[in-house]
């Protein structure tokens, strides 16, 4: 992987994490890597900003009201969300964030 690349990547980052000191919206989390292959796993935050450029409309929603905050810790980052189970399986799980589209 090219350093300007992953220089940048840590760049969108560190940015995401700026947003995060001043906001409470979870459409933050609400991105899609066109470049990600099925089932491979990745952070919560996004890794370029293209991962937003077919979500324009996403909205906060603000029905959870403000006890669902969310920010850095030491160990990554704490957030609390609402999880649905995918099926049977109770090791596989949705999380619903805060927003619509």
């Amino acid at each position: 992987m090219p350093l300007l690349y992953v220089e940048n990547e840590k760049t969108f980052r560190r940015l995401q994490e700026e947003i995060m000191k001043t906001t409470d919206d979870q459409s933050l989390f609400a991105w899609a890597d066109p470049d990600l292959q099925q089932n491979q796993l990745t952070g919560l935050l996004a890794r370029q900003p293209k991962s937003f450029a077919n979500l324009k409309n996403i909205h906060s929603m603000g029905i959870w009201g403000k006890g669902n905050v969310f920010g850095m810790t030491n160990r990554g980052i704490r957030v609390k969300f609402y999880i649905i189970p995918t099926g049977e399986d109770s090791r596989n799980f949705v999380a619903s964030l805060d927003c619509s589209i």
